[in-house]
């Protein structure tokens, strides 16, 4: 693939630091299964891909082209980007850490809910992560061993090699600007041994027609979201799009196991033999949390643990009702705003000054949520200030006012 077309496709990292070989496997049998056993890429010397003196033999097992591709992973989130939004975050986590304990005036918190909502946001919309693990989603899976290829179907699989194994520094400018500067045809004699043509790297396929099934429940591999999908499992009632990775065989079906109070799941689409897409809606928004998942055939059972891990949006809160409560009381309050998270803790309320304690949050929902204030009966009278919090992230403060505590007839 052209360095240029894999960075529009995986991103400029990716392209400047490998090689992407793209192997096409079409199993034009109208019957039966193919099952991939190992797929290999080797160099030969006599397929002269360097000249005038071609190198060594080089061969690349399927064990050896996904360890590649872990290396590659190692370097994930070092790209400029990543340390950019990286830093946005940092920014963002310390401005509200400083709201709790100073005093910036009412504009404060308003700009840093801003910053750390619809700024970072819209950051992450305008330059995509497209690092190395995009390239699992965007290609179906990672290239394994024991791949099924349905009748009729064709796999595509994308090898990305370190550029360092073949290419000099000037050999990768020039693949950069154009492969084709580096054909023996192009470069002449290449007495400047700038010759090059991955053209003639040859793919070895092993593997066997699937005649008869026996005994196979289904191999479940991964669970994938896309970084957008995840994090609508904070909305007011999430609907998120995954699907599962695998060898099924035949006919598979997922769901969820111990699956979270009003979530579900149900099938998106046809399952193929190596992938299932799937819908999970939920009358509520969905905590940081383990999904368990089951996928079923008629001959067996696999289970996979997905961990959903996402950073809260920042709370808005619009409204505390009631406003005003007396010393030597204690009032419910109902809290009306956004992107409250029900449970493990993510959404709490705080209330500045003392003389005042606070419940956990009872009841919350996307938009709303009750606590309970016990207020002494020494407590000073006048304005406080009530706020939201998710995680680091705080809403704007609303007043609640402690009038005096009713007097002794």
């Amino acid at each position: 693939m052209a360095p240029r077309i894999v960075s529009d496709t995986f991103g400029k990292r990716i392209a400047e630091n490998f090689v992407a070989i793209q192997v096409t496997i079409g199993n034009h049998d109208r019957e039966f299964q193919y099952l991939i056993n190992d797929v290999s890429l080797w160099v030969q010397k006599k397929q002269k891909v360097f000249t005038p003196e071609p190198v060594d033999d080089i061969f690349f097992s399927s064990t050896e082209l996904s360890l590649l591709r872990g290396v590659a992973e190692k370097g994930q989130g070092q790209d400029a980007r990543n340390k950019t939004l990286r830093l946005f975050r940092g920014i963002g986590t310390i401005a509200a850490g400083l709201i709790g304990v100073t005093s910036f005036g009412p504009a404060y918190p308003k700009s840093v809910a801003v910053f750390n909502g619809p700024v970072i946001s819209a950051f992450s919309e305008a330059f995509p992560d497209y690092t190395i693990n995009q390239i699992n989603r965007l290609n179906d899976s990672a290239y394994s061993a024991n791949t099924l290829i349905p009748a009729k179907h064709s796999k595509v699989i994308v090898a990305f090699i370190p550029q360092a194994i073949f290419l000099n520094k000037e050999q990768r400018k020039l693949f950069w600007d154009d492969p084709t500067a580096l054909y023996p045809e192009t470069n002449g004699s290449c007495k400047l041994r700038l010759c090059v043509d991955f053209r003639r790297i040859t793919a070895i396929l092993d593997g066997d027609f699937i005649t008869e099934i026996t005994d196979m429940p289904p191999i479940v591999n991964s669970v994938q979201f896309l970084d957008s999908e995840i994090q609508k499992f904070e909305n007011e009632k999430p609907v998120v799009k995954g699907f599962v990775l695998g060898s099924f065989l035949t006919e598979s079906f997922v769901d969820l196991e111990s699956a979270p109070e009003g979530v579900s799941l149900s099938k998106d689409g046809e399952p193929t033999g190596n992938r299932i897409n799937f819908v999970i809606k939920s009358n509520k928004p969905v905590p940081p949390t383990n999904l368990n998942f089951i996928v079923t055939n008629n001959r067996g059972t696999a289970r996979i643990t997905k961990p959903v891990r996402y950073m809260p949006d920042p709370p808005t809160l619009e409204s505390v009702d009631p406003a005003t409560g007396k010393q030597n009381t204690s009032v419910t309050l109902t809290l009306k705003g956004t992107n409250f998270i029900p449970g493990s803790g993510r959404t709490r309320v705080q209330i500045s000054g003392a003389g005042v304690t606070i419940s956990d949050p009872t009841d919350v929902l996307g938009t709303s949520l009750k606590v309970t204030l016990t207020i002494s009966a020494d407590a000073a009278t006048g304005s406080r200030n009530v706020s939201v919090v998710n995680d680091n992230s705080q809403s704007p403060p609303k007043t609640f006012t402690i009038t005096p505590k009713a007097a002794n007839p």
